[in-house]
């Protein structure tokens, strides 16, 4: 099966221009000009949170939970909790679907800070901000899903609506892989591994998956601004990133839809029964399509399916030549 027909986005359920995100294997959409500012790598709780240029608009918080909750209950007692402290205005319980809501004004203390005399000074001022609530059991997961959405009055139900129902779990694809789609990258890993790096910087991410007992790696990047800061050549860079151990090294040069690429592979020997032998390779290549320098690099107790060669649109897309990205 070609796996580049896998990641085709579909097409979107909102009027804006969106984009897709897929963290934990939960898929939904949001506008593009909005980023990931906060996000956690934990699959039994956490939380992500998105922002546009101005100020941040929603936070994603999953739990692992025994069973479905009783979200009446949970709403009404948040409900009662916030009207009694005084910080809760104009609320009302809302239905999308399987979401359940809460909605109304929210109070909020927002510091800020000022230089008084030489010395930083804090300032709290109390705000008031749209805030809509909204939870679902994501049975396929046994997880608690809850999307807030912070704004300005008045709310943008239909917006909220069109992001909600985007939401589901993201299947495992074929070769029992995972999806995973932020930060400008989309690529696939073994779904039983999990994410044990995010390193996002300005022009540069890179996320690095572990198995279970972190003998096993794969790796993917995607570095911009190549010009500014890249001072050898594409091999010379390649070949400074393998790790000292491999041995028996193999590099060659390769050709996928239209992308030039530079693959190695070898073997990292075995160190006792704790560290068996472990097939190492590697790919690189700068995408002719958006000027950025993509990189894969996979560590496996066992040679993988898909040739190295064949990862761009097949496990790491970077442009709508080797699989689509919006």
């Amino acid at each position: 099966m070609d796996r580049s027909s896998l990641i085709q986005p579909p097409v979107p359920t909102t009027v804006a221009p969106v984009q897709i995100c897929i963290w934990n294997q939960v898929r939904f959409e949001i506008p593009s000009d909005w980023e990931m500012l906060r996000f956690s790598k934990s699959l039994n709780e956490g939380q992500c949170a998105f922002a546009d240029r101005y100020a941040f608009r929603l936070e994603w918080t999953w739990k692992s939970v025994p069973h479905e909750p009783d979200f009446e209950r949970i709403l009404s007692a948040y409900r009662a909790s916030l009207e009694k402290k005084g910080r809760l205005k104009e609320p009302e319980l809302d239905r999308i679907g399987d979401w359940h809501g809460l909605i109304g004004q929210e109070q909020f203390t927002e510091k800020s800070w000022t230089v008084e005399e030489g010395t930083l000074q804090a300032q709290l001022h109390e705000q008031e901000r749209m805030v809509s609530r909204w939870g679902r059991y994501l049975p396929e997961q046994n997880r608690l899903a809850e999307f807030v959405f912070l704004g300005d009055p008045p709310r943008d139900r239909a917006f909220e609506s069109a992001l909600l129902k985007s939401v589901r779990v993201e299947p495992v694809y074929p070769g029992n892989m995972q999806r995973w789609r932020a930060f400008g990258l989309d690529a696939l890993a073994p779904a039983d591994f999990h994410l044990s790096v995010c390193n996002v910087e300005p022009a540069r991410c890179r996320l690095q998956f572990v198995s279970e007992d972190e003998r096993e790696s794969w790796t993917v990047q995607r570095l911009g601004m190549i010009d500014e800061w890249l001072k050898v050549s594409i091999p010379e860079w390649f070949q400074r990133q393998h790790p000292p151990a491999v041995q028996e090294m193999q590099t060659r040069e390769a050709r996928q839809a239209g992308h030039d690429l530079l693959t190695a592979s070898g073997v990292v020997p075995a160190r006792g029964l704790r560290q068996p032998l472990r097939h190492y390779d590697a790919a690189a290549w700068r995408c002719p399509s958006d000027g950025r320098l993509y990189t894969m690099r996979r560590l496996l107790s066992e040679p993988h399916g898909i040739a190295i060669h064949q990862v761009p649109g097949m496990e790491l897309a970077c442009c709508p030549r080797v699989g689509a990205l919006s």
